[in-house]
């Protein structure tokens, strides 16, 4: 399956979805942490499916981009996919609100966020005996285990989905050798498939990129709106490309919030 067809078919999907978000929905949002492999704790929101059966949709991994956490994720992506059956999980990438870099850290290399998260896909697998010691993630990794034994004979990996820098990552994620995408969204559709060509053990099914930043990175794309739009342009390199929207409030809301929640 061509990856590419993948990754546009489930931005549509999502788009879709934020359109006709429903205005309430019953769930549980759990605050939890992962154990990383050099002790320090990533922060983690993970919500349940609210069906009492299980059902063979895979778990939904997300990331999120620059100058959030894995809250933003909360309020409306978990509710609308929990309730129609869909585990999810979003993560505080290192050095971002709720997962602490380490002392005297000022930069974390994307690299390092990387490992992270590719050490979280191996424990969602099954992968490491380290990953016994995630107690407090239990629930999650129990659901998603019991899932694919029960409901399916052939393993369906995870989804990612990536909002912004979080996608430039998600792109440099599939240059790890061991990621191998694999398309399989229900299980009448996987008995079409042959299973010589299906990894049980993928660590991914395939991936969303939401306004994601491109491969060439934000400098270039920042350049293509200062000559498209001067003073928004302006903006978003002063907010994004210098960092400062990190201090300047009225710049944050500017380029972060809407009309509406400005004030």
């Amino acid at each position: 399956t061509n990856p590419m067809a993948c990754l546009t078919w489930l931005s549509v999907a999502l788009l879709q979805t934020i359109i006709h978000l429903p205005t309430a929905l019953a769930f549980t949002t759990m605050e939890s942490s992962f154990i990383l492999c050099d002790g320090k704790r990533m922060e983690v929101l993970y919500s349940l499916p609210s069906v009492q059966q299980h059902t063979n949709k895979p778990a939904l991994i997300f990331l999120h981009g620059s100058f959030h956490s894995a809250w933003c994720w909360k309020e409306n992506f978990f509710p609308y996919f929990s309730s129609r059956g869909y585990p999810c999980v979003a993560l505080s990438l290192r050095g971002t609100e709720g997962t602490f870099a380490g002392d005297g850290v000022k930069k974390v290399q994307i690299g390092q966020q990387l490992e992270d998260v590719l050490y979280f896909l191996e424990c969602l697998r099954g992968d490491d005996e380290g990953c016994s010691k995630q107690s407090e993630l239990a629930p999650f990794f129990d659901y998603v285990s019991e899932v694919s034994e029960e409901c399916t004979s052939i393993h369906i990996p995870p989804v990612l989905i990536a909002h912004s820098f979080a996608g430039l990552s998600a792109m440099k994620l599939l240059e790890n050798e061991e990621m191998h995408l694999h398309f399989v969204p229900t299980e009448q559709s996987a008995k079409t498939v042959k299973a010589s060509n299906i990894k049980e053990k993928s660590l991914l099914s395939s991936m969303a990129l939401l306004n994601s930043v491109p491969p060439s990175g934000i400098k270039k794309m920042s350049l293509q709106s200062l000559r498209k739009n001067p003073i928004k342009g302006w903006h978003i390199m002063r907010g994004l490309a210098m960092k400062r929207a990190v201090t300047n409030r009225r710049l944050c809301r500017l380029l972060f919030f809407d009309h509406d929640h400005y004030n």
